[in-house]
């Protein structure tokens, strides 16, 4: 992963499924039913528990963030604490959560996909837009593009399709919307594991960024 001397910073953190069943266990919990699905009630909890994770240990706070309660209001706002954006993204096994100050944002987003998942025959077309210039494999047009769709919409674009986020290289805007094509929007790649981890974001000024892992003490 690329390092810069910082003046603004994204923090992010992975996890798991395993780490997560481990804890579950070993507290004795058992998760609420919120969805039908199974797999999906547990990315559910296992993307906020994540978050939680983050929330904790990037912060000064004594106090431990319940990840049973979290709600992300406008899908960005922990909580009533606007003065921080999040983002979350999971899949089958792993989640993202990331985090950065809201006076250097206007928006961010992140996805997660296992790196061997099949894209469907033909799926780009639901995605991808003539305007795109990116050279990327399909899947990892795919992420970029739903972490892109994140960040412009908390950034408060009235976006819908992922084929109105047009990417250039490493940047992207609003096909709607000409003045965000900002070269303040910018997007990281870069594999964890087994897994693609996209992080994009709408920075308000131009300032190096370091996208920083957190590695959290599980509890």
């Amino acid at each position: 992963m690329n390092k810069w001397s910082a003046k603004i910073k994204i923090f992010f953190d992975t996890l798991h499924k395993k780490t997560f069943e481990l804890f579950l266990n070993e507290q004795n919990i058992t998760l609420p039913q919120l969805f039908k699905s199974k797999n999906r009630n547990f990315e559910h909890f296992l993307s906020r528990y994540a978050l939680a994770l983050l929330y904790q240990s990037g912060s000064d706070l004594s106090t431990e963030l319940s990840f049973l309660e979290i709600e992300l209001k406008d899908y960005q706002f922990l909580n009533d604490d606007n003065s921080s954006c999040y983002s979350l993204a999971h899949t089958k096994e792993m989640a993202v959560a990331v985090k950065a100050l809201k006076e250097h944002f206007t928006g961010i987003g992140c996805d997660v996909e296992y790196a061997q998942r099949k894209m469907p025959a033909g799926s780009e077309r639901h995605f991808l837009n003539d305007k795109d210039q990116i050279k990327l494999p399909l899947l990892e047009s795919w992420c970029v593009k739903e972490a892109c769709f994140k960040a412009l919409s908390n950034s408060g674009e009235d976006i819908q399709l992922l084929k109105d986020v047009i990417i250039h290289d490493h940047k992207f805007y609003y096909s709607e919307n000409p003045n965000s094509n900002s070269a303040l929007n910018k997007f990281e790649l870069f594999y964890q594991d087994e897994y693609i981890v996209v992080i994009a974001y709408c920075a308000k000024k131009e300032d190096k960024l370091e996208l920083k892992e957190v590695i959290p003490k599980l509890r």
